[in-house]
């Protein structure tokens, strides 16, 4: 990243560390008052990208000379999509892609429409147009991802489909469950599958543990044969000319 843009940049941690106190303190100590944010989730919930930003002003409100931007959701942008499809195409020759996304309550889908009335989980809503409350729905925002995703690959509407991992508790979570699809597939003649998590830029244990060990194990005792697990965005030369190319536009406003 470094050789790609002119400007500092430091990372940092909704929840850990290197914290967002840190980084935004390294800035102030090196003269810096003009930041651009870049939460790395491409979907929209409360709970990631609203969180980070809500953390961040918190924070910023001690400095009254700081000013800041934020790179908003990026689940349907062009060059996000050709990074997540040029990493996928890099390493499977399967003909049916899984996207399996990380899962939320619905409780929280509903609790993130400014509406409070467009949003009711249906295949009519998420897939209508002129939606306001799309900005901030995480589902809709995950359908695009893997129907853009999907056209990128060439795929067919028989090819691809959704689901949504790491469910807890008793609640309702967004449907269908990873697990169960992965134990139906290969009784529906699928016994070769590529199955990736665009909700994540960088592997870690939802996706090195529960997809690549319990997924897989899943799939292959309900009959399959193959599955490859693609590997996140991570360091992607695509993936860093994305983000390089937001900054150094950015720069230039």
């Amino acid at each position: 990243m470094a050789d790609k843009v002119d400007i500092p940049v430091k990372l940092s941690m909704r929840y850990g560390n290197p914290s967002i106190e840190k980084a935004i303190d390294e800035f102030i100590k090196e003269g810096i008052t003009d930041i651009y944010v870049m939460p790395l989730y491409p979907q929209y919930t409360l709970s990631t990208f609203e969180s980070a930003k809500e953390k961040f002003e918190e924070v910023a409100e001690r400095n009254e000379n700081l000013k800041y931007k934020f790179l908003n959701p990026f689940y349907d942008d062009p060059g996000y999509i050709s990074a997540l499809a040029e990493t996928v195409s890099n390493g499977s020759d399967s003909n049916y892609y899984l996207f399996s996304f990380h899962g939320i309550p619905e409780s929280h889908v509903y609790m993130a429409d400014p509406t409070h009335h467009q949003c009711r989980i249906d295949a009519i809503c998420c897939s209508g147009t002129q939606k306001t409350a799309h900005k901030t729905c995480y589902r809709h925002q995950c359908l695009q991802t893997a129907k853009l995703t999907a056209r990128r690959l060439g795929l067919n509407d028989e090819q691809w489909s959704v689901s949504f991992q790491s469910r807890l508790g008793k609640e309702k979570w967004l449907e269908p469950y990873t697990q169960d699809v992965l134990k139906s597939l290969p009784s529906k003649g699928i016994k070769d599958i590529c199955m990736l998590a665009p909700s994540f830029t960088a592997d870690c244990l939802e996706t090195l543990e529960e997809l690549g060990i319990e997924g897989k194990k899943t799939f292959l005792e309900a009959g399959g044969e193959n599955i490859t697990i693609a590997p996140c965005l991570n360091s992607s030369p695509a993936w860093i000319d994305f983000l390089a190319d937001k900054i150094n536009k950015w720069t230039k406003k």
